[in-house]
C-alpha cells in the first residue's frame, strides 16, 4: 500500500470489517470504509465456527460487492487467501480486475478453512510472497506460472538494525507470535540447542507482535530456564 501511494498515480479505498488500529493507519494513505456490522464475528471467531465461517463471510462479500456496485473502482486488491470468496464474488457480480496477494501455505490454508481453488482460477493476478509460496500455488493448485508475481516484502531504508557481536550466532523467526505459527516451537528449539550445547553464544529473536499470547510465551521460557537466551521483540 505504501508503495502504491508513494506513485501518486492511484486513489485507494480500504474497505475493512471494523476499522480498528489498522483502520486508522490506513487513513493515512486512502478513504477507510467499515464495512463491518454488529454480527459480522471476528477472525478467530470465525475459525471457531464453520457455520459462522460461511455465514460471516457470504455475508460480508455481500457487503463488498454492494458497495463496489455503488462505487466502482478500476481494481480490487485482496491482501490474503482467507477472503477468497470476496474475489469469486467480485468477479462474479462486477465488471472488474482482481489481484489477490497469496501468504499462506498450507496450515494457513487450514486454518481459514477456506478452498481458493475458484479464487485463484478467476482471479486477474496473483502476488505470491516468496518463492516457496509462488511454487505452493503451482504444485498444490496448478496454477500458471505466468499468472503469478512474486514480490518480497519491502525492509523500509531507515529500518533500525540491531547490531550484535561478532561471536553470537542469531537465530531468528519472524511475524505474529501465534502458536499455530510456530510461537512455542520456536521457544523448544532454543531448549534443545541449548541442551545440546550449554555454552554455546546463541541469540534467538522473534520479531514480531506477541501480545495475544505474552503471558503464555513468557511462562514458557520461564519454564524452560531460557531467561536472556531468547527474545520476542513485540
Amino acid at each position: 500500500i505504501k508503495e502504491f501511494h508513494t506513485t501518486g498515480k492511484y486513489e485507494m479505498n480500504f474497505l475493512l470489517p471494523g476499522r480498528g488500529k489498522i483502520g486508522s493507519e490506513l487513513a493515512e494513505y486512502g478513504m477507510v470504509v467499515d464495512l463491518n456490522h454488529e454480527e459480522t464475528p471476528s477472525v478467530l471467531q470465525r475459525l471457531a465456527s464453520k457455520l459462522g465461517k460461511q455465514k460471516s463471510r457470504s455475508s460480508y462479500a455481500s457487503r463488498v460487492v454492494a458497495y463496489l456496485s455503488a462505487n466502482p473502482v478500476d481494481l480490487v486488491y485482496c491482501n490474503t487467501l482467507a477472503i477468497c470468496d470476496i474475489v469469486v464474488a467480485c468477479k462474479d457480480k462486477l465488471d472488474v480486475q482482481v489481484i489477490v496477494h497469496v501468504h499462506e501455505l498450507t496450515n494457513g490454508l487450514k486454518l481459514t478453512g477456506v478452498d481458493p481453488r475458484t479464487a485463484l482460477t478467476v482471479a486477474d493476478c496473483i502476488i505470491a510472497n516468496s518463492k516457496t509460496t509462488f511454487n505452493f500455488l503451482i504444485d498444490t493448485f496448478a496454477v500458471e506460472p505466468q499468472k503469478i508475481h512474486t514480490h518480497y516484502p519491502i525492509i523500509p531504508e531507515n529500518l533500525p538494525v540491531r547490531k550484535v557481536a561478532h561471536e553470537q550466532f542469531v537465530i531468528g523467526s519472524a511475524g505474529t507470535a501465534l502458536p499455530s505459527k510456530g510461537a512455542l516451537t520456536f521457544i523448544e528449539l532454543a531448549a534443545a540447542v541449548y541442551g545440546i550445547d550449554p555454552a554455546g553464544n546463541y541469540s534467538f529473536e522473534w520479531v514480531g507482535n506477541y501480545t495475544k499470547h505474552k503471558t503464555e510465551i513468557d511462562n514458557r521460557i520461564l519454564e524452560l530456564n531460557l531467561g536472556g537466551k531468547i527474545k520476542f521483540t513485540g
